[in-house]
């Protein structure tokens, strides 16, 4: 009966867990709870193992990454206005939408290679442009500015918006500027 047990939080932590370090971690812990629970097995024992069995099941489920592919119609809505006001519907190859913990987002590929994640209210993450200049009106002004007054031979291929920063990657390899959330320059890394 304990063989069981281990088999079955085993089965559960690699299943339940498409993350390989949280797969390795989940399986290790239901095992050495488990073989510790089954030295001295007992009607106790066994209540203890369900409970630890449903406590694991529980907390790797909530980790567990689940990606598919849905339809346009199925984004947020601020995140189909972002589309219809900077690109073509029509222009969108997959969309992807990813479980992060209990939210979601979303990650667009157009038909360029251009590749835009969105939160999971719509709300744009990062444009990533590949080689192809990031459409005019998406980066704020202040930093359009900025990269034309200091760098005036390369244009933005990739903006990113982060919780206190905003970030831009330049067509001049590899080229990084970090911008606070106000648009001040604050870093650069080539």
């Amino acid at each position: 009966m304990c063989k069981f047990f281990i088999f079955f939080a085993v089965f559960a932590a690699k299943t339940t867990c498409l993350n390989s370090v949280s797969k390795e971690i989940g399986t290790i812990f239901a095992t050495i709870l488990l073989k510790h629970y089954c030295l001295n097995f007992n009607i106790d024992s066994m209540k203890k193992i369900l409970t630890i069995v449903a406590v694991l099941m529980f907390t790797l489920t909530a980790c567990a990454d689940h990606n598919q592919l849905i339809k346009y119609s199925e984004l947020p809505a601020q995140a189909q206005s972002f589309i219809q006001k900077y690109f073509a519907p029509s222009e969108v190859s997959y969309i992807e939408r990813e479980r992060e913990g209990f939210h979601y987002e979303y990650t667009m590929y157009l038909n360029d290679g251009t590749e835009i994640d969105f939160d999971q209210q719509g709300n744009l993450q990062l444009i990533d442009c590949k080689n192809l200049p990031v459409p005019e009106g998406i980066v704020p002004e202040s930093i359009v500015n900025y990269v034309q007054l200091h760098h005036p031979s390369h244009f933005i291929v990739e903006y990113e918006i982060g919780y206190r920063y905003q970030k831009v990657e330049l067509n001049a390899g590899e080229l990084e500027l970090l911008f606070d959330r106000d648009g001040h320059i604050v870093g650069i890394d080539d």
